[in-house]
């Protein structure tokens, strides 16, 4: 134990509550001054073709191929998702996303234009939104 260390535990939101007194804490200093900046980042430009393939055979032949291209640049990232069924009763083509996204690395923005996925509370599910 030590001594004016205090703790709870909340068994249902599996945490720790500390309450540590300014004695048992030692002050830290960070100068920034003399640290050089980090180099620009850079990008080249390229390709990424990405798939996933699954076949069926009994009595009748299916495939379902699930595919990713991206396309990347010093201008950003173009990407674009999407599953294709052939066989069976309907040859369809079903998109996921089709986005293109570019970051700032002095403003430590992105900015993404296209195809989302919320980010919903724990209570809720994730939906697609066409951009």
């Amino acid at each position: 134990a030590i001594p004016g260390l205090r703790y709870s535990y909340n068994a249902a939101t599996q945490s720790v509550n500390l309450v540590v007194p300014d004695a048992l804490r030692t002050p830290y200093q960070l100068d920034m001054r003399g640290v050089s900046r980090a180099p620009p980042a850079t990008s080249g430009r390229g390709l990424v073709l990405n798939y996933d393939a699954y076949a069926q055979t009994n009595g009748l032949s299916r495939l379902s191929l699930y595919t990713e291209q991206r396309y990347f640049s010093p201008s950003g990232v173009f990407s674009n998702t999407g599953i294709t069924y052939a066989g069976g009763r309907a040859d369809r083509y079903i998109r996921y996303d089709t986005y293109w996204t570019r970051s700032d690395q002095d403003t430590m923005r992105t900015l993404r234009l296209g195809d989302t996925i919320t980010s919903p509370p724990d209570w809720s599910r994730s939906i697609r939104i066409a951009g």
